[in-house]
């Protein structure tokens, strides 16, 4: 099973300079496709912390969708579930790029993805897709002894506090203790 992120759960982490704990999280599991990596590539020049994602290779090659009618099952998702517009080609893509691949290829089927957008969590998770936000990966964290719940909620608040949107903010310790 693949660890597939959206640059939200990407950004959040990078916006308190906690890299290595994601890392730690995702392991050697992490995947992405294209759309996702070219546009974390814009964020980086916001939030410098994501420069080691490239630099230490978290995800590899890019999962490429052009195989048969992959593109236009793409198109077609973003529209139809993502509410992406014709006249904005890229609204959405790497969401709708990402649900592709992992519903459509047999090697990434069972993968997670990764993501804080709240429409993406819930189409994703109506349509049979395992999702995970911060809130998982900061609660996976904890219950792999990696970090206390106390320095997981106060992640939190500074990720909250750097401006960051997180889907769900734990506000006490247990709620990240499972």
């Amino acid at each position: 099973m693949f660890q597939f992120p959206d640059t939200t759960v990407l950004c959040n982490f990078a916006a308190v300079d906690e890299m290595a704990l994601l890392r730690e999280y995702v392991g050697d599991r992490g995947r992405w496709v294209q759309s996702i990596e070219a546009e974390l590539k814009k964020s980086a020049g916001i939030h410098r912390a994501l420069e080691a994602i490239w630099r230490d290779n978290w995800f590899g090659d890019a999962v490429v969708l052009n195989r048969g009618d992959e593109p236009e099952r793409v198109d077609r998702f973003r529209r139809l579930n993502m509410g992406g517009i014709r006249d904005r080609p890229t609204q959405h893509l790497g969401e709708s790029e990402t649900f592709i691949a992992l519903t459509n290829r047999d090697d990434l089927r069972g993968s997670v993805f990764l993501s804080d957008d709240h429409d993406a969590f819930r189409v994703f998770s109506r349509l049979g897709v395992r999702v995970a936000d911060t809130f998982d990966v900061l609660a996976g964290l904890v219950g792999r002894h990696s970090i206390s719940s106390r320095d997981g909620v106060e992640l939190a608040i500074r990720m909250d506090a750097a401006g960051r949107c997180l889907r769900r903010v734990p506000t006490r310790q247990g709620d990240l203790e499972t």
